[in-house]
């Protein structure tokens, strides 16, 4: 196992979770946010007229949550625990083809919670 590649990739991970965690935190709750990058904003302005500004903290732990299980599930689709094992294994491995850990998803939940990023 590559400890740093697997630091660093959990850092890049965790990075992405924290920036669109506040995006669709900003999406769902700031009238004023551009839906550039949304492929159907109608339902996110149904929902912003709903959802109101005064909740925007409650939105992004929200967002957090269900973006941390769909990294959750890619991990552990990485690690071997879905029935995609039975006929393929994934696995992330380096320029010299060392590979990452094979407790992705158990190790970044343990990153988030050492980051402070989940308590």
């Amino acid at each position: 196992m590559n400890a740093s590649l697997e630091e660093a990739f959990f850092r890049e991970l965790a990075s992405h979770l924290d920036y669109w965690s506040d995006a669709g935190a900003r999406m769902l709750t700031d009238p004023d946010e551009k839906l550039v990058w949304c492929v159907q904003p109608e339902p996110i302005r149904r929902l912003r007229a709903v959802i109101g500004c005064e909740h925007t903290e409650d939105v992004r732990e929200a967002v957090k949550q269900l973006l941390y299980g769909q990294l959750h599930s890619l991990l552990v689709s990485f690690d071997g625990g879905t029935s995609l094992v039975e006929r393929h294994q994934l696995k992330i491995t380096d320029q010299t083809g060392e590979a990452l850990g094979s407790a992705l998803h158990e190790d970044f939940t343990a990153y988030l919670f050492k980051t402070g990023r989940l308590k």
